[in-house]
Parts: C-alpha cells; structure tokens; sequence
C-alpha cells in the first residue's frame, strides 16, 4: 500500500513509513516544547477566568509573576526564562495559544457600580465563605487596594 502510494504521489517510501509509524504525531510538533505542560497551562487558565469572574483581572506582569512562583515552588528552573520569569514574548505566545482569553483595558469606576449596599457585601461574603470552604489557607491569594488607582488608563 505504501509502496504504491509512494510512486503515485512521488513521495519517497521511507518518509510515508516514518508518518505512517508515528503514533505520538512527534512529527508534528515544532520548536521547543513549552515552558508548562498542557495541563498546567489549562489549570493557570482556569484560575484567570476565575480571577475575572470575580472581579480581579490580572495583568501581563501578574500572570508571569504567578508562572514564576509556581516554577520556583516546583524546583524548576526554565534556561528560556531570566530568574524563572517569563517574558512578554512568552506572554504573547500564551495568548495565541489560549484565544479565548482577551486583554481589557481598565476603566474609571462609575459611581452607579461604586455604590455598594450592605446587603451586596454581605452576600460576597456568604459566597466567599463558602468557596473557600475546602481551600487551604496557603492557597489563599490576597489582593486589597494598594495597587488599585484612580485613573488606569491603559494600564497592562
């Protein structure tokens, strides 16, 4: 069969064979392999939609940092990368890989979503409450106001 498919198509044997006997699709990949396996890429972009979902979207900077910190909590170190930080290159190629994801650019808070009843922080408090349930204290990220600014802009 791939004899015959050789001299039809004018494809030499051995490169059909090759094709035909790689079952992992080896062949296919190019490059480098990634800095993070698939399975960590899909659980860091399972905490992003979480951060936004509840209101915290992170910035170019935060997400690297975090890929950083869990580089160092793993004991690996990335050649690619200056102090395990991934550079905005890496960022870039993140976000091609994960198109789904955008970048938003921050706004002034209007005053309409500035006026906070009580009954809205309590119930934020109820639903934390309970997502946190079974999570770890050292699993807990903090983020609170220092950084937060008037006027963003376009901030990254």
């Amino acid at each position: 069969m791939k004899k015959k498919a050789s001299e039809q198509f004018a494809i030499p044997y051995t490169t059909l064979n090759r094709w035909v006997r790689d079952k992992d699709n080896k062949l296919l990949a190019y490059g480098r392999p990634p800095a993070l396996q698939n399975l960590e890429e899909k659980k860091l972009v399972q905490i992003l939609l979480i951060c936004a979902e509840c209101g915290f979207p992170m910035k170019s900077y935060d997400l690297r940092y975090m890929v950083q910190q869990y580089l160092n909590k793993c004991g690996r170190r990335e050649v690619r990368f200056h102090d395990n930080l991934p550079d905005l290159d890496w960022f870039k190629a993140f976000m091609l890989r994960h198109p789904h994801l955008t970048i938003k650019l921050a706004e002034n808070t209007k005053r309409v979503r500035a006026a906070v009843t009580y009954e809205v922080v309590e119930t934020y408090f109820a639903d934390i409450k309970d997502s946190l349930k079974d999570v770890l204290p050292a699993n807990i990220l903090n983020y609170d106001e220092t950084n937060f600014c008037d006027d963003p802009g376009a901030v990254e």
